[in-house]
């Protein structure tokens, strides 16, 4: 793996890591094609060295479309070195306001990166921007 690939490839097969994920309820409920998952998997995955608490995964059609990577009790301070790692590595952000809440999007090649920090929290997700768009609501809320 590049030290600039993210841990989990858009568009892969579920088949690839369906010995490593527990069913969760989904995250977007008014589309029944997505089903999400907690990664298990033995294999430590990072986020450009920083280790998530929480891992999931939303396929859509049985091919990954969304990672959802979130960091426990950390403060602002953690979440700058975050963004400043993702700048070094993937260029300057942009910043939205979705519901509230400050995102800072990341183009990556054909997908978008998207971070959030709030009450101790620090959200990362990526996937296809179409489906990040039009499932904001479901993914931030």
């Amino acid at each position: 793996m590049n030290k600039t690939d993210l841990p989990f490839k858009i568009g892969k097969q579920y088949e690839k890591w369906e010995l490593d994920l527990i069913l969760l309820p989904s995250k977007i409920k008014e589309n029944e094609l997505f089903t999400s998952y907690l990664y298990v998997g033995n294999q430590t995955k990072t986020l450009l060295g920083f280790p998530p608490h929480r891992i999931e995964l939303l396929f859509q059609w049985d091919i990954l479309s969304i990672v959802i990577m979130t960091f426990l009790d950390r403060d602002v301070g953690y979440y700058n070195k975050i963004l400043n790692v993702l700048e070094v590595t993937y260029g300057v952000s942009t910043e939205i306001d979705k519901y509230e809440k400050v995102i800072q999007v990341f183009k990556v090649k054909n997908h978008e990166i998207w971070s959030n920090y709030s009450s101790g929290t620090v959200s990362i997700i990526y996937g296809n921007p179409d489906i990040l768009a039009t499932y904001s609501y479901f993914l931030l809320c």
